[in-house]
């Protein structure tokens, strides 16, 4: 089937029987709860601007196949979501909306551009990663974590990362991390636990009215080293 022209439904459950279901949504869509693509389930996203957003509230749970065109954007606009597996999902465009905190639970590659307003998290441990060819814009207000032992081992992306003024990036990973001293922060945090050191010397931290941001060691150990 087809899905109508700014479509709204309370959650979307596909292919999870025995019978074979691609939807397609050729415009705008919310979800007002969970999406749920089954094994039999394809979810194809035709947008033709990038004003035909796919939004949902709950969480994305992919067993099947999602697909898209070239003006594709999937938003996350609840409070607490989740993006889980058992198949990676491989997305053109995803926005974090400031009131989410979306946390992966699977691998996940973005082609685009990954947006963040609210918080994202790469899930437990050292979390997982998103790859692809895709950039980052961490928005004013928005908050990345990084569990992995580095930036790149979560944000794997070849793209351009731009952390703008307002934003923070929080390195609370459970053990040892290197704290990546290519990116200008806004607010850095420091959290976890282990010992989190630099690989040169840190670019000044920026703000929107001065160019000296925040620097909190919540936790752990920052370990300047000669720099």
């Amino acid at each position: 089937p087809t899905a109508a022209s700014s479509a709204v439904c309370r959650s979307l459950v596909l292919g999870t029987g025995a019978v074979s279901c691609t939807l397609t949504v050729p415009s705008r869509m919310t979800a007002s709860g969970n999406v749920t693509i089954g094994a039999k389930g394809t979810l194809l996203h035709t947008a033709n601007s990038s004003s035909s957003a796919f939004s949902l509230t709950g969480n994305w749970t992919n067993a099947g196949a999602f697909l898209y065109t070239s003006s594709s954007t999937v938003t996350f606009a609840g409070v607490s979501q989740y993006l889980a597996g058992p198949n990676a999902t491989t997305f053109r465009r995803v926005t974090i909306n400031a009131s989410s905190t979306t946390t992966l639970a699977i691998n996940t590659t973005i082609t685009n551009r990954l947006s963040v307003s609210g918080t994202f998290d790469p899930g437990t441990g050292t979390g997982f990663v998103v790859s692809g060819s895709g950039t980052v814009q961490v928005n004013s207000g928005g908050q990345l974590l990084v569990r992995a032992s580095t930036f790149a081992g979560n944000y794997a992306q070849t793209g351009t990362k731009t952390i703008n003024s307002g934003s923070t990036v929080n390195y609370l990973g459970s053990g040892d991390q290197t704290v990546a001293t290519n990116y200008t922060y806004s607010t850095l945090r420091i959290g976890g636990s282990g010992v989190k050191s630099l690989t040169g010397n840190l670019p000044s931290l920026s703000s929107s009215s001065t160019n000296r941001g925040n620097l909190y060691v919540d936790a752990a150990t920052f370990d300047l080293s000669t720099f």
